[in-house]
């Protein structure tokens, strides 16, 4: 596959269950990022609310490599409307978060 790919996976979920459509990433020098993506799903009746305080990932890759992996925890989501995924440190162990 050529060019950038974006995907997103939540918790315990498949990889291939969110598709990104799109996302927002704010980061700063010593502060806490955040990341908010719209992301869909063909699978009905996901457990969204199970989802909440999950670990989520975002990854980048470009022509197949990636370039970037951003992990944060689910910190909302609402149906129809972006998924708030952040305000968490960029660290292997995303439980360093802060509001």
């Amino acid at each position: 596959m050529d060019g950038l790919v974006f995907t997103c996976q939540i918790g315990r979920l498949p990889p291939a269950t969110f598709q990104v459509v799109n996302f927002t990433l704010r980061e700063h020098l010593s502060q806490l990022f955040h990341l908010s993506l719209t992301v869909v799903s063909a699978t009905h009746n996901l457990p969204l609310r199970e989802q909440l305080n999950r670990e989520a990932s975002l990854t980048v890759k470009r022509n197949g490599v990636v370039e970037r992996t951003v992990n944060a925890i689910v910190a909302g989501q609402h149906r129809a409307i972006p998924m708030e995924i952040g305000r968490c440190t960029p660290l292997p162990c995303a439980r360093q978060c802060g509001g």
